[in-house]
């Protein structure tokens, strides 16, 4: 199966599910919804395979774990700080 059918096929999936969930949603934001479950999938995918990259990395030598574990460590500071500004934005009405 070439990668336009199983595109179609996932998206036809997507869409099936979004119009049982809600069926007053058709006249409009439908296909940004499909569009953001879609992205979110991807998201969780790379997100995978780079983990398990990472610890492919870790796994190759002693010198290779320190520098992936501060480089998951970097990771973990920016999603805190990431999120502390989230939050800053909310407090604020932004």
């Amino acid at each position: 199966m070439d990668n336009e059918k199983k595109h179609r096929k996932a998206l036809k999936a997507a869409i099936l599910v979004e119009i049982k969930k809600n069926p007053e949603a058709l006249a409009e934001g439908l296909f940004d919804n499909v569009m953001d479950h879609m992205k979110a999938i991807l998201q969780k995918t790379n997100s995978k395979r780079f983990d398990k990259s990472l610890d492919s990395i870790a796994k190759s030598s002693p010198e290779a774990k320190k520098k992936v574990a501060k480089v998951k460590q970097m990771m973990a500071n920016i999603e805190k700080d990431m999120q502390g500004v989230a939050d800053f934005e909310s407090l604020m009405g932004l």
